[in-house]
């Protein structure tokens, strides 16, 4: 390459270098642009309102006569056919069935303690830990919880507390108090014969008890619903919900064509208790939700 042509080549690198540069200080002075930083966030909004959920209920008529025992518990979901009450002759048979359950359970709670499967790789420290924990958990839902809970923690003690047996050599074996509790339960079991079943012809979500609104909160009526119809759905009166006067009760008890109406004690005495829990919500005490300490009861038999 001859002289000239690598001054040629240098002179125009120099330009393409200078006109660069130039460029960047043009538009670093000349084009400033504002920028902000975008932040992710998230933004929730609750909207407060009063209302009432109507939904369609179906009352299932039976003309089966005995105790019924309901399957399932209020809210759970039910199939076509799911068989919801089991109705046995009398009490006493009732009882029996259940005092026969708590045998089988017992029962399988020492098998499966028994079981090697339990017995041969928990750690009895490890078990100890467990059965204070159960123990602790049974005192608070004696105190303060459902006779589910306590039930579910005391069959819990019971099993933990056999598996720390065996696995300590304090017992061997349980099969000889195994066959004693199966032969309790085969003795206190109803025949078959003797218990009767109550099914549902459709799906839905079961409710073990009447309101008495089952034929007006429906979506048909929705529309002709007054605003002193949706007031008389009354769990008592707090902050939030006025609940209805004497006047609007009774005007209500006239359009669903009662007769007699008594106006009891309102507040934590308008409790309603069936098959062993609280079924609405009472008020009282600063419009905390709990029941009367004494109170005066409606009691209806079945």
């Amino acid at each position: 390459m001859n002289t000239l042509t690598t001054k040629a080549l240098i002179a125009l690198l120099s330009v393409l270098i200078l006109i660069t540069v130039g460029s960047q200080i043009y538009y670093r002075l000349n084009d400033r642009h504002k920028t902000e930083e975008a932040v992710l966030c998230d933004i929730k909004e609750n909207i407060p309102f009063k209302g009432i959920v109507v939904r369609d209920e179906k009352v299932i008529d039976s003309d089966v006569s005995g105790v019924y025992e309901y399957l399932y518990r209020n809210g759970s979901k039910l199939s076509t056919g799911s068989v919801i009450a089991n109705v046995y002759p009398d009490e006493q048979s009732l009882q029996n069935k259940k005092k026969a359950d708590e045998y089988s359970a017992r029962a399988d709670a020492l098998e499966n303690a028994q079981n090697p499967g339990n017995s041969q790789y928990v750690q009895p420290d490890t078990l100890t830990g467990r059965i204070d924990t159960e123990y602790k958990k049974l005192l608070s839902s004696s105190l303060g919880g459902s006779r589910q809970e306590f039930e579910g923690s005391a069959d819990e003690l019971f099993l933990k507390m056999n598996i720390y047996n065996v696995i300590t050599g304090q017992s061997s074996s349980y099969s000889k108090e195994i066959g004693e509790l199966r032969k309790l339960a085969e003795k206190l079991a109803p025949n078959a014969d003797q218990v009767k079943s109550v099914a549902t012809e459709e799906s839905g979500y079961f409710v073990s008890y009447c309101d008495g609104y089952e034929g007006v909160l429906t979506k048909e009526n929705v529309g002709n619903m007054s605003r002193s119809d949706i007031e008389a759905v009354i769990d008592g009166r707090s902050s939030e919900n006025k609940g209805v006067t004497c006047a609007q009760l009774a005007e209500f008890g006239m359009k669903l064509g009662l007769k007699c109406l008594y106006n009891l004690d309102g507040g934590g005495s308008s409790t309603i208790y069936f098959n062993g829990e609280v079924i609405n919500k009472p008020c009282r005490h600063k419009n905390k939700i709990e029941e009367q300490t004494v109170s005066d009861i409606v009691y209806v038999g079945y």
